[in-house]
């Protein structure tokens, strides 16, 4: 089981962003003759996006993830039992850091892992996540695959 909680690089990842965003807005206003209406659309833009970014990261899952080594199951406050995940991909992998994206019975969950969270078992983390059975039928990758055959080409 890896702990996951709301990640602390995601919090600053997105207020890098926004920042870009109110420096951008502030230098463009700035450069103008005149202060119009486009430029309080754009700042109130910006006020609206921070505030969807501050409840993305405030309502992030938090829960526990873990790999049986056939499936993945998320669990959290809200269902103890646990959710048998389908399918889990790696989005984004910033060594100590991953994004992942994790489809559970018609919902999908992102979920920023940090090795923080749990560093004694980081690694076995992501020999799991990058396992080639990884969330997929370990039949159907046993099957070997058919050679494609050139067509000959008579003179």
């Amino acid at each position: 089981m890896y702990p996951v909680g709301r990640s602390r690089f995601h919090a600053v990842f997105l207020a890098g962003l926004w920042l870009a965003g109110l420096a951008l807005v502030i230098a463009w206003g700035s450069a103008l003759s005149r202060i119009d209406w486009r430029v309080g659309l754009v700042g109130v833009t910006i006020i609206v996006s921070g505030v969807a970014a501050f409840l993305s990261w405030k309502n992030a899952p938090i829960g526990q993830l873990s790999w049986d080594g056939q499936c993945w199951h998320w669990e959290d406050a809200s269902y103890l039992a646990g959710i048998e995940g389908q399918c889990v991909s790696v989005v984004a992998d910033f060594q100590s850091v991953v994004l992942l994206r994790v489809v559970c019975v018609k919902q999908a969950k992102w979920l920023w892992m940090e090795r923080k969270s749990l560093p004694d078992r980081w690694m076995d983390f992501r020999r799991a996540v990058y396992s080639p059975i990884n969330g997929k039928d370990a039949e159907a990758d046993a099957q070997p695959i058919e050679p494609v055959m050139a067509a000959s080409v008579e003179k």
